[in-house]
């Protein structure tokens, strides 16, 4: 099998997509060579500081023989990139490995797979690996920076435990820059009928069409979801200008493939984390309408088995003004209440991906009410006591009283339209750990 890995071949103002370039070889592949292409969209750390957007490389798994798969990669990236662009830097490599099992090579590019996953590589990391495990290299121009990406895509395959699907269909050249033409109602039908075997493709509670692009790149609309049937049945009901091909991708997308679990030792920059922490700070909102709060994970509320590396176990997290309705559960937080969060890491701050909620604080302290008066009691000063102000009877502490929060123990999570693309919908999840 020769697999041939595809990335930054795009360009953030003038357009292009490597799942376009992807799409491309898989086709010339199996119309010309008369070969099997199968292609996996690879979403890489989502924190990467050079991505366009998404952070995607293209792999295509083929029965071709490896001349051919250089000689195709070669002719298309090279018709389709745009290394004109200062920012982009197309790489592609390729490797032949046995058809059946994991060879060595494969386990050991794994481990930059993973890396990449998780870290910000420098391009340094490349020819280490390249020349470990005889992958060759098809193209690498301006500075080699996409053969991070096409070398992390060659193993996606064996690296990640889930994967889901998407079809993606292309709008002719002449429509490149243009406002697409999707019909919205069809997206919605396609949505209501296939749901939750589809997702991120539309937004019931505000009607807002998620899966097309606003980018200038050749992708009209993309349907995601949990397999390849579904997603060509819901994008066969999509309505809209026509169309040059469409190419159904396996990939991590909705997976939560970066996120991993904090490790007792150290807690890295630009990585996704899940942790158990008790809020100790309520949430307040800042200028733009940034939301902020304080958890802590050595609470004993919490029994985690691993903390914060911070010497107090704290961390802040956001929740930011682009995830807009997330964030009104969010600001109902209060000290107290036991959650599971989900979010990139970065400078000590959580960004907010989606929480669960464990245990509400629904008690809270208020002055005491007088019993004979039933009026509330004024404090008398510091550790005092409390006086009635009618009849003078006093009392020492203040009273519990149950509140109602108004929010459930339950989920929550940004709406489709903020959400990334690793992210893994709530309603693939199934009950909350």
């Amino acid at each position: 099998m020769t697999i041939i890995g595809i990335d930054d071949t795009d360009s953030a103002d003038k357009g292009m997509c490597t799942t376009y370039i992807g799409h491309q070889i898989a086709t010339k592949l199996i119309e010309e060579h008369g070969a099997t292409a199968k292609a996996y969209l690879v979403r890489l750390n989502p924190a990467a500081k050079h991505k366009t957007r998404g952070n995607a490389a293209v792999a295509i798994h083929s029965n071709c023989d490896l001349q051919t798969g250089k000689e195709v990669t070669h002719q298309l990236v090279q018709k389709y990139s745009y290394p004109d662009d200062p920012e982009t830097n197309p790489g592609a490599v390729i490797i032949d490995v046995p058809p059946e099992g994991e060879p060595d090579r494969i386990r050991g590019i794994r481990n930059f797979t993973t890396r990449a996953m998780y870290e910000l590589l420098e391009i340094d990391a490349v020819p280490r690996i390249i020349n470990k495990y005889d992958i060759e290299t098809i193209i690498s121009e301006g500075n080699g920076r996409g053969r991070i990406g096409a070398t992390a895509a060659l193993a996606a395959h064996a690296t990640f435990a889930d994967f889901t699907y998407e079809a993606i269909s292309y709008r002719q050249e002449d429509n490149y820059g243009d406002t697409r033409a999707v019909n919205a109602d069809s997206v919605a039908r396609a949505h209501y009928s296939h749901y939750p075997e589809i997702w991120d493709n539309y937004d019931p509670q505000t009607e807002q069409t998620v899966c097309v692009p606003a980018t200038p790149c050749p992708v009209l609309y993309g349907i995601r979801g949990e397999s390849r049937s579904t997603v060509i049945e819901a994008s066969d009901m999509i309505e809209s200008e026509p169309t040059v091909g469409r190419q159904v991708f396996v990939t991590n997308q909705g997976t939560d493939a970066h996120i991993k679990t904090i490790n007792p030792d150290e807690v890295d920059n630009n990585t996704g984390y899940r942790l158990r922490a008790e809020v100790i700070e309520a949430p307040t909102t800042k200028q733009g309408g940034h939301v902020f709060f304080t958890v802590s994970t050595a609470s004993d509320k919490t029994t985690n088995t691993e903390m914060l590396p911070q010497a107090d176990h704290t961390l802040q997290v956001a929740a930011f003004e682009p995830t807009k309705r997330f964030r009104e559960p969010v600001r109902k937080l209060r000290e107290g209440d036991v959650i599971s969060l989900w979010g990139e890491y970065a400078d000590e701050l959580l960004k907010l991906e989606k929480f669960v909620i464990h245990s509400l604080n629904t008690t809270k302290l208020e002055n005491p009410t007088c019993e004979t008066c039933n009026k509330s009691m004024s404090s008398m000063g510091a550790d005092q006591g409390y006086r009635c102000s009618n009849c003078r009877s006093t009392t020492e502490t203040k009273q519990e009283i149950t509140i109602d929060r108004n929010l459930n123990e339950y989920q929550y999570e940004v709406p489709p339209v903020a959400r990334r693309h690793l992210a893994k919908p709530l309603i693939r999840r199934g009950d909350p750990p």
